[in-house]
């Protein structure tokens, strides 16, 4: 592990909230109301994915995450969030592994086809025989 910087109150709340709620799943919604000390409650209800709150708490768990003074682990999904068993870890950093793969695999396919740019090609008079992979700046 890496040295990480020291966790706030905050993240020590949030934490320490989710250490308390044990194996339960808990969305972000009942995190910022749990924790409204901690959260801007000021969202409209329909409007929490853009809040304030929820950035603020997608970022103290990646922090958290981050830290060498937290053990645990808090992951994600469609239930909500919650610190991790060891079945529920391997399904995740799984699931996180394939992602970053397939996002790996498409960066690589744009590279090549960005590299190809200005490169002659054999045609038989249907296409252009240089590729352009990139429109003209104007000016």
């Amino acid at each position: 592990m890496t040295k990480s910087k020291l966790l706030t109150p905050r993240q020590w709340a949030l934490y320490n909230f989710l250490k308390g709620k044990g194996d339960e799943w808990t969305t972000q919604r009942d995190i910022a109301y749990a924790l409204k000390d901690h959260y801007d409650t000021s969202f409209k209800k329909d409007k929490f994915h853009d809040s304030k709150a929820r950035l603020q708490i997608t970022m103290d768990i990646r922090t958290i995450n981050d830290s060498d003074a937290i053990q645990k682990i808090i992951i994600p999904s469609p239930k909500g969030i919650k610190i991790a068993n060891e079945r529920e870890f391997d399904e995740y950093i799984e699931r996180e592994r394939s992602s970053a793969l397939r996002r790996l695999m498409r960066l690589e396919l744009k590279a090549k086809k960005g590299n190809y740019n200005g490169q002659m090609r054999l045609v038989f008079n249907k296409e252009r025989d240089t590729i352009e992979a990139f429109l003209k700046e104007n000016g």
